[in-house]
């Protein structure tokens, strides 16, 4: 509650944290009110209803308040004629503004002086913010009696800030906007629309947001209204509006002119042309006239015609007979240009089945799927399966399929593994129903193992396709069963019968698969790999496939080529824009999630794991998540983040558990052996890294660089000091490690026999081994690694005497775990290490500004109180709090005021 008004900022900082996407907007905001300390400043914030005026605008009232501006707001509403009642709502909730209380009961000319020696008093104290939310609605007493103070100021620090959703003709407006500063709201870009609808709407498939965000031109209420509307029709129940005005404003035209709204709601924006071969009425010019006229339809310059409001098309809609759209669509179909909507009318206009149809819808379909417009094949296809004759059965599968896999690229999984399930069901024995059941199983990982052995006897009969059936057995059984050596035969098996029968596209993903399996068990093969990626060159990838390239950025990932890595997985993500799959989305985010977390960027690794969870729950992709868990808790247990990581922990036991996963095991052990050592807790962390290396033992993974339970492992028995498990567990490191030659995997061998070493007592043998492990981590761009092991070879340094180079190590790996946010337990470890090096302080220098802010948090302010008492703004404290954070290590208030006591 802002102490001058004693009546609450609407709003407030939750208004600020809903402003998405409007950078600049906040930008200018902050300008104006920096603007108002000077002097007088004004400021309209202009777009259409329901664009996010009102938010930013309570965002702007907010950030006065927490500047310490008197702040004065009304929400104008429609009252009726000859009511005055604005000035009272805006100045009545304040004693100190009693006299602009009763401004309504005096007369007008009387109005507008009180108002202005009233702003010029409460100014004389402090800045003053003026707020009135759709001006246009003010009642003229009111908004005369405020123009006319506004206008009369002159040096008095007061600001007024207004919204407008363009001004009625007979309104009078409280601030003319030929004199003000203007902020103008436009469309919302697709990716930002969907973080604001994520406030009322947990998922939204990514084909309805982008429809929504192409009919409501970027507004998110528009967008929210569709979408709400768009479920109603598809459970059956009326696409009703919720807008009962526009309703009536549609039902009041004259019924030429509804026509033309009709055929224009059924068309969306179009040129003029077409809207009126769609509307079919007698004068098409006149009845055009009279929507315009009303205030529902616009038409551009370039002839095209539109709604004026996104929400009038919904309350069209809403009213309309599905027949009558119908005969419209049928009569768009003559005459759009584009064939992919011409092929949408066409299909909407046919109501029974026709093959002649339904085959051009079909090939359609395709085109569009080579364009990458998933979405448009996924509603083709499933017309086209709609207008099958009853007696082709098995066109109407064929068609059916590909409606299943183009919904999965586009993005919606659940309804595509909905479709699956039923055409698994309805189709006997044969080539359908095996296909049916692949599908299945690249949407549902759930009893894949059964699916794919019933495919493979329904197809016995034919080769090609039991190649590509036991290939994608072969990858279930290595990757997500846990089977590694059945994986690998089962490969075998499939490569031998493809590169037989010279089916290239089957080929190349089996030498992957197998490829990546092989490297997984210790035994690379980069001829395989080098083959696979030669033969897709030619290829177009399967939107819901495994891609060579992938498997192949995996496997340098593993090696330790990082930046390789890296550029193959955004090649990739971008390749999957292109073509449309939306599928793939989420993992080739958690693909670089990864990165981010062996690079040392834990934030940008939650956050990218967090955009996959966003796209994979918005598909209805479960599985999907599983995979960005393992990510995001990785970074989540670095960082010291005990919630995130047991959420994600948790997740992987459960889904490991329920469907026979074990490798999802080993890596919540990964987790939570991680969370344990950032709290030192080591014999914690060494029965989490040990069970992890047990277990991959036991699926036959012998590759550290891609599952680094035995690294951990080693590092955990040397803090504990068993030195008898870290020798066993070392000479199984250096075994898997010989035939791989992959530098981060040499990496993990030195540290391996540093930290040996260190346990034996040789401690120049110590730092020997270690120096080359943190060079070797470094060069990899394994930078928490490094730091990790720079760490043991400053503890090395300690053993020999080296205390100055003790602490460069200490100070080095102080610094990476400062730098990524890193678990307090690191940092607080790495100044030990400095402490007993002989360093004094912990190794970060504040400015003259952050230390007096150190020193005001240590005794007890606000940030609000900082703010005033050092005359800037909150948004600055909030700022070099985030520094001083950094710099030193800390996460809350609580450590700072503990670290500025202990007189560091």
């Amino acid at each position: 509650m802002d102490p001058a008004t004693r009546r609450p900022v609407p709003g407030g900082p939750a208004a600020c944290a809903r402003v998405i996407g409007r950078a600049d907007e906040r930008a200018g905001i902050d300008a104006f009110l920096d603007s108002v300390a000077l002097g007088p400043a004004t400021l309209v914030v202009r777009g259409e209803s329901g664009i996010g005026k009102s938010t930013l605008w309570e965002c702007a009232l907010g950030a006065a308040a927490d500047r310490g501006f008197a702040v004065f707001w009304v929400r104008a509403v429609r009252a009726p004629y000859g009511e005055q009642v604005g000035l009272d709502d805006l100045f009545g909730h304040d004693d100190s503004a009693d006299e602009a209380a009763r401004t309504s009961s005096v007369p007008s000319f009387d109005r507008g002086r009180r108002t202005r020696d009233l702003l010029r008093r409460l100014s004389a104290d402090r800045p003053v913010l003026v707020g009135v939310d759709d001006q246009q609605w003010l009642d003229a007493g009111s908004a005369n009696a405020l123009r006319f103070a506004f206008d009369r100021l002159t040096d008095e620090r007061v600001g007024v800030i207004v919204t407008t959703s363009g001004a009625p003709s007979d309104a009078v407006v409280v601030v003319d906007g030929r004199h003000a500063a203007q902020l103008e709201l436009g469309p919302l870009p697709v990716e930002v629309l969907r973080q604001v609808l994520a406030r009322s709407l947990p998922t939204v498939t990514r084909p309805e947001l982008v429809r929504a965000h192409q009919v409501s031109n970027g507004n998110p209420t528009a967008a929210l209204q569709l979408i709400r509307s768009w479920a109603r029709e598809r459970q059956g129940g009326p696409a009703v509006t919720e807008d009962h005005a526009l309703a009536q404003e549609i039902r009041s035209l004259p019924a030429d002119a509804a026509a033309v709204v009709r055929a224009l709601a059924v068309a969306g924006p179009s040129p003029v042309g077409v809207v009126a071969a769609a509307a079919d009425v007698a004068d098409f010019d006149r009845a055009a006239r009279e929507a315009v006229d009303a205030g529902v339809v616009r038409i551009a310059d370039d002839l095209t015609m539109r709604f004026t409001h996104t929400l009038y098309a919904t309350a069209v809609r809403a009213s309309m007979n599905p027949l009558d759209r119908s005969a419209i669509h049928g009569r768009l179909a003559g005459v759009v240009s584009s064939p992919e909507t011409a092929a949408r009318h066409l299909a909407s206009a046919t109501l029974l089945p026709d093959e002649t149809v339904a085959g051009r819808l079909e090939q359609e379909a395709e085109r569009c799927a080579q364009r990458g417009l998933s979405d448009e094949a996924a509603e083709l296809a499933a017309h086209s399966a709609r207008l099958t004759p009853p007696d082709l059965d098995d066109a109407a599968a064929r068609r059916g399929l590909r409606e299943v896999e183009y919904r999965a690229a586009a993005g919606e999984t659940a309804r595509a593994m909905a479709l699956a399930e039923r055409w698994v069901a309805r189709l006997g024995p044969g080539r359908r129903r095996a296909e049916a059941m692949t599908l299945r199983v690249f949407l549902d990982f759930a009893d894949s193992e059964r699916f794919l052995r019933q495919a493979l006897e329904d197809v016995a009969g034919d080769p090609g396709f039991r190649a590509r059936t036991l290939d994608l057995l072969g990858w279930q059984l290595g990757l997500y069963r846990g089977r590694l050596a059945d994986g690998i035969a089962a490969c075998t098996t499939a490569l031998a019968l493809s590169r037989a029968l010279g089916d290239v596209e089957t080929t190349c993903v089996a030498e992957a698969t197998l490829a990546e399996e092989r490297t997984l068990r210790g035994q690379p093969s980069e001829e395989l790999f080098d083959d696979a990626v030669r033969l897709t060159a030619d290829l177009r990838p399967f939107p819901l496939g495994r891609w060579p390239r992938v498997f192949r950025a995996r496997a340098s990932l593993w090696a330790g080529q990082l930046d390789v890595a890296r550029r193959e997985f955004l090649r990739m993500q971008k390749e999957a824009v292109l073509l449309g799959s939306e599928f793939q989305r989420p993992y080739r985010l958690c693909d670089l999630a990864l990165v981010a977390v062996h690079a040392g960027d834990l934030d940008g690794a939650i956050g990218t794991a967090e955009e996959g969870i966003a796209a994979a729950r918005d598909a209805g992709n479960e599985h999907a998540v599983i995979w960005l868990a393992h990510p995001l808790g990785l970074a989540a247990a670095l960082q010291g983040s005990p919630d995130r990581a047991e959420w994600a922990a948790e997740l992987l036991v459960d889904w490991g558990e329920t469907n026979d996963e074990p490798p999802r095991r080993t890596m919540a052990h990964e987790i939570r052996g991680n969370l344990a050592a950032g709290t030192g807790d080591w014999p914690l962390a060494l029965s989490h890294f040990t069970a992890m290396a047990d277990q991959l033992d036991a699926m036959g993974y012998a590759h550290p660089g891609a599952r680094p339970g035995l690294p951990r492992a080693i590092e955990a028995a040397a803090m504990v000091g068993d030195r008898e498990l870290c020798e066993q567990l070392t000479e199984r490191l250096r075994e898997q490690a010989r035939p791989l030659r992959a530098p981060l995997v040499d990496a993990h061998v030195a540290a391996a026999l540093g930290q040996l070493a260190l346990l034996a007592g040789s401690g120049d043998g110590a730092v020997q081994w270690l120096d080359q492990a943190v060079a070797g981590y470094a060069q990899c761009g394994y930078r928490f690694d490094a730091a990790r092991a720079g760490l043991a070879l400053a503890r090395a340094c300690l053993r020999c005497g080296r205390r100055t180079r003790a602490r460069a190590g200490a100070q080095a790996a102080r610094a990476a775990f400062v730098d990524a946010g890193a678990a307090p337990g690191w940092v607080a470890e790495a100044d030990e290490l400095l402490r007993r090096a002989g360093a004094t302080g912990g190794g970060s220098s504040l400015t003259g500004t952050e230390s007096q802010i150190s020193a005001l948090v240590a005794a007890g302010r606000s940030n609000r109180e900082i703010a005033g008492e050092l005359f800037i703004s909150v948004s600055t404290v909030e700022a070099h709090l985030t520094r001083i954070y950094r710099k030193l290590g800390l996460r809350r208030r609580t450590e700072l005021t503990t670290w500025f006591g202990s007189g560091r």
